[in-house]
């Protein structure tokens, strides 16, 4: 009977990690692979613990940001690239339908966490400035350079 008990209790935790594909976070590699396989599961509550506690408090900000992100990985194909450590630091080459992205981890304790980047902080006081040095651009200038930022959005 003993025997029985705990063959049913080691099959249900192999069935448990089956089923949500574990919690990996030795890498950065192994935390996108555990994201990844909870996203294309729509495990959210398994998704957001692979990011980090900051990452996780914009995630909480941008809802829609996490509920696209479940919808892409049901239907995307997904390739890891190179991975590089950089003491807490990490970043991990991924591509998803051709397009390839680097997506930026810190180690939290020990595990890898993926991280969402700072924006650059602009001041306003340089931005207005800026608006009114464009102001003065001759018309022609002006079409110039709003082509030349259309075509490094693309």
């Amino acid at each position: 009977m003993r025997r029985l008990v705990e063959a049913v209790a080691a099959a249900a935790v192999v069935a448990l990690l089956a089923g949500c594909g574990g919690s990996d976070y030795s890498s950065p590699t192994a935390t996108y692979h555990t994201m990844w396989e909870a996203a294309k599961a729509g495990n959210r509550d398994a998704v957001t613990a692979c990011h980090s506690e900051d990452a996780r408090k914009k995630m909480a900000e941008k809802e829609k940001l996490l509920a696209e992100m479940l919808d892409q990985a049901k239907k995307a194909k997904v390739e890891i690239g190179a991975e590089k450590i950089d003491g807490n630091k990490a970043t991990l080459e991924v591509t998803l339908d051709g397009a390839t992205t680097t997506c930026h981890f810190v180690k939290e304790g020990d595990a890898w966490k993926i991280s969402l980047p700072q924006a650059p902080s602009i001041d306003p006081g340089k931005m207005k400035d800026a608006v009114k040095m464009m102001e003065g651009m001759p018309k022609g200038m002006m079409e110039g350079l709003k082509k030349g930022l259309e075509n490094m959005k693309k």
